[in-house]
């Protein structure tokens, strides 16, 4: 990471292949939804009732890549390269835990799953066949993932950004091979999904090794439980709160299915969607991370305040971006997912209710940023728990029950969580300034 570039300029350089990375991610994630649902509504229904939990897969690996960014950064930082490398080390070890976990989840929950969400038994035979492949399969993905957040400490994101967009490519062509040419319909798809994420495993492992930043030194890889510490103090608040979206995913689900599986459908839809406007924001906080954690380790209080500040700017500069768009032309974004007219019409008021929370959201994502960047994971997971699950549910919860409202409260809810959030952060933050901008490594939480 060259720090000798002004500020603006290393948030380009460390944001922009992340950003990449990530709209490349996002078109998979769109491309995908696109394809299955050319096969079926019931098709689409089951991937967006498997969406909570595939998101799981994504969030553990990647809450627990923010706590070995997080502490690599400030490690580099102070200097201490060889705590760095071990840190690269244990997080690897830690990621092969992490899939047998996923195991154990797949076993227990998805003979009964999917019946939760649905009583179309199409639905439910095609979600647990699409699920099985993906969780059993996620050992790619976790450890894809993992390297490339040490690649990210150390100032090296196009290394990512081209694993991503190798699995993007793969993942595409084969899910028109195997579900348009092979007739594989929602099997085909899961697997190319799998295969795409192996590709970039591959890939970015080799890379790894070039690098230097990881190892198959056994003794190497023996976890050091000081530094393990240190990264599940960061990892575990972060992983709750990239795990929000697949909780809050589950209980508006359960919400909607009173009102029927269009409505299901619908929220799959944005879900689909939303990723193109905040995969990207998340990659811009990727390369926000290390530089919040760098200049933090050096105790350089003013470049730290100015990094916020035009990173804000940038931010704003998104959700304006996305709000346009989803107010502008909803219909056109819903029409390639499905051709249910019903289901199109009523899913474009649902855009344009839930898009105008988009503006707000940016704030909080980068104030969350910063939090888990100095390890200060106890405040970020305060902001994001009101934002991803708490107001959203309990809003929802009141108006359909108390209140006696319609599915367009459900939506709603969404919009009012990221508004009263977005006075939160900026509470949350003005107040404790004082202990952001001081001498190094402070006790936050």
């Amino acid at each position: 990471m060259d720090t000798k570039k002004s500020n603006l300029k290393l948030i380009l350089t460390m944001g922009i292949p992340p950003i990449l990375s990530m709209l490349i991610q996002s078109l998979y994630s769109i491309v995908d939804g696109i394809f299955v649902g050319q096969i079926s509504d019931a098709a689409f229904n089951a991937i967006s009732i498997a969406y909570p939990i595939t998101n799981l897969t994504l969030a553990l690996a990647v809450g627990f890549g923010v706590g070995i960014n997080s502490l690599m950064a400030r490690s580099l930082g102070a200097g201490d390269k060889k705590k760095a490398r071990k840190t690269a080390d244990t997080y690897l070890v830690c990621s092969v835990c992490h899939y047998l976990i996923f195991i154990i989840l797949g076993l227990s929950i998805i003979p009964f799953f999917f019946s939760w969400f649905t009583d179309n038994p199409e639905t439910i035979k095609l979600g647990k066949e699409y699920l099985a492949i993906l969780l059993f399969l996620c050992i790619g993905q976790l450890i894809h993932i993992a390297i490339e957040k040490i690649f990210q400490a150390h100032g090296k994101m196009a290394v990512g950004m081209i694993a991503q967009g190798l699995g993007c490519v793969v993942n595409i062509v084969l899910d028109a091979l195997f579900i348009y040419a092979f007739k594989m319909g929602i099997t085909g798809a899961a697997i190319a999904t799998v295969i795409g994420q192996f590709s970039s495993c591959i890939y970015i492992f080799i890379m790894g090794l070039k690098h230097k930043y990881i190892s198959l030194n056994f003794k190497e890889l023996i976890p050091d439980m000081k530094i393990l510490k240190e990264i599940y103090q960061v990892a575990i608040p972060s992983t709750i709160m990239t795990a929000l979206v697949s909780v809050l995913t589950l209980v508006l689900n359960l919400f909607l299915k009173r009102f029927g599986d269009d409505y299901v459908q619908i929220l799959g839809v944005y879900f689909k969607l939303q990723t193109f406007i905040y995969m990207p924001l998340n990659g811009m906080i990727q390369g926000l991370r290390p530089i919040f954690g760098f200049f933090y380790g050096q105790g350089e209080n003013a470049r730290l305040k100015d990094s916020l500040k035009k990173s804000i700017y940038l931010m704003l500069i998104f959700t304006i971006i996305g709000f346009i768009l989803f107010m502008l032309m909803p219909s056109l974004l819903m029409k390639p997912f499905t051709n249910n007219q019903n289901v199109i019409i009523k899913g474009s008021n649902a855009l344009r209710i839930i898009c105008i929370g988009f503006i707000p959201s940016g704030f909080s994502l980068i104030i969350v940023s910063l939090y888990e960047s100095i390890g200060s994971g106890i405040r970020s997971l305060v902001i994001s728990l009101l934002r991803g699950l708490i107001i959203p549910v309990l809003y929802s919860a009141i108006c359909i029950y108390a209140l006696n409202q319609n599915e367009v409260a459900i939506y709603l809810s969404i919009t009012v969580g990221e508004v009263v959030t977005f006075f939160v952060a900026g509470i949350i933050y003005f107040t404790s300034k004082k202990n952001v901008y001081i001498t190094k490594e402070p006790s936050l939480n």
